[in-house]
């Protein structure tokens, strides 16, 4: 059983919230035997160099993996599970100058890659308020997720 996160090593706060909230569920007493992956949404500035240092970054899930590829394997990923991304240009109309703005969910996926169970990891204090700060899901609600999506693999 894996934990996918799209994301990327650039993101100024979601990724790197998310994944500080990841390790927190994983560290749980009980703990949980699933292997932590990340998934670039950014092939062109993540390397795999890049990613290697990034997935080692204190604090971060322990033996995160990091995974890119070219832009059209990380497009048919992040459309196999349905995540939504756009780069967006940064003023100043520097070319290598962008973001990329993604959704932010974690999917616990069986041993044949089959989404068990889904959390958003960050959300608007208030949803109809789209300027409203972003709250990350808090670790036990992660690590319940991951006990779910433990529970539906082990039954499937």
């Amino acid at each position: 059983v894996s934990l996918l996160y799209f994301g990327y090593t650039h993101c100024p706060d979601i990724c790197p919230t998310s994944m500080y909230a990841v390790a927190e569920a994983l560290a749980q007493p009980d703990g949980y035997d699933v292997q932590p992956v990340l998934i670039s949404l950014d092939p062109a500035r993540d390397t795999p160099e890049r990613l290697h240092e990034y997935v080692h970054t204190n604090g971060f899930p322990e033996g995160l993996v990091g995974l890119t590829g070219s832009e059209a394997q990380v497009e048919a990923a992040a459309s196999a599970f349905q995540v939504y991304h756009s780069k967006v240009a940064l003023p100043g109309g520097d070319p290598a100058a962008y973001t990329v703005d993604h959704s932010s969910l974690l999917y616990v996926v069986d041993a044949q890659w089959r989404t068990v169970a889904a959390l958003q990891t960050m959300r608007r204090e208030t949803p109809a308020d789209p300027q409203s700060p972003m709250i990350p899901a808090a670790p036990a609600d992660i690590a319940a997720c991951i006990a779910a999506g433990l529970e539906r693999a082990a039954a499937s």
